[in-house]
């Protein structure tokens, strides 16, 4: 059981750290590490002080607490980006369609991943979720419903570590505020039956792909040539992008 070691920068505007014994396993090898973790900055009446106040001595026990939590299982000290790919995605894919699965993937790795995806889950905060949504939400032209669908992205992943016992819990995501973002577009789009009759008048031994394959985007020329991707019997059945 650790204590941890608090201790204070140098200068009148510092902060007390927590110096402790970081655990956790990468790649199947256990790592161990020296780490110290701020706390709180120095109060101006406490500048002259060289050892912590009861409420940084409070903060200490607080933090240290929740290492000590989860200091027998170190394999649970994953970054959020390896709980995603490794623990989350094999949990949904039991319980969601494959479009469903797809969707979560292309916005974790285009908007998230990048922002949070190498934190451990186990020091992930509210103040973090807020700063994923602010800076997606300073990007002109996204609409608030967008904004909507990635923090409940992150928070379906956040509530499934705290239920598997990769984060002490609550869910830090539940109270994070959605900035304003812009109005919602109405998409176009064609249902099935209006797919299967532009395809009908097609001459015979034409194939669409090679009309219009410089002018789609890659989704759309997959649903177009469904022998050559798996994603076609998972996404067709679905109200699909305007092909032409």
């Amino acid at each position: 059981m650790q204590k941890g070691y608090v201790f204070r920068s140098q200068g009148s505007a510092g902060w007390w750290y927590v110096r402790y014994w970081d655990r956790w396993v990468e790649k199947g090898v256990l790592k161990k590490k020296f780490v110290a973790k701020k706390l709180t900055p120095v109060l101006p009446e406490h500048s002259r002080l060289r050892r912590p106040p009861e409420y940084v001595i409070a903060l200490q026990q607080e933090f240290m607490a929740r290492i000590n939590r989860g200091a027998a299982e170190p394999e649970r000290h994953v970054t959020l980006d390896n709980f995603f790919t490794n623990v989350f995605l094999p949990h949904m894919r039991e319980r969601r369609k494959c479009s469903t699965i797809y969707c979560h993937q292309l916005n974790w790795r285009k908007e998230i991943a990048p922002r949070i995806g190498q934190l451990r889950i186990r020091d992930f905060k509210t103040p973090d979720a807020q700063r994923v949504l602010d800076s997606i939400g300073n990007n002109q032209g996204i609409a608030r419903q967008t904004l909507f669908r990635y923090k409940s992205l992150m928070s379906a992943v956040l509530r499934h570590a705290v239920n598997q016992g990769y984060h002490s819990g609550p869910n830090p995501v539940s109270l994070a505020e959605v900035p304003a973002g812009g109005p919602s577009k109405v998409m176009p789009y064609y249902l099935l039956d209006d797919v299967k009759s532009m395809l009908a008048v097609l001459p015979d031994g034409q194939s669409p792909a090679e009309d219009f394959e410089s002018d789609l985007p890659v989704l759309e020329l997959m649903l177009l040539q469904p022998a050559t991707c798996d994603l076609y019997q998972c996404l067709l059945p679905e109200l699909v992008p305007a092909l032409f």
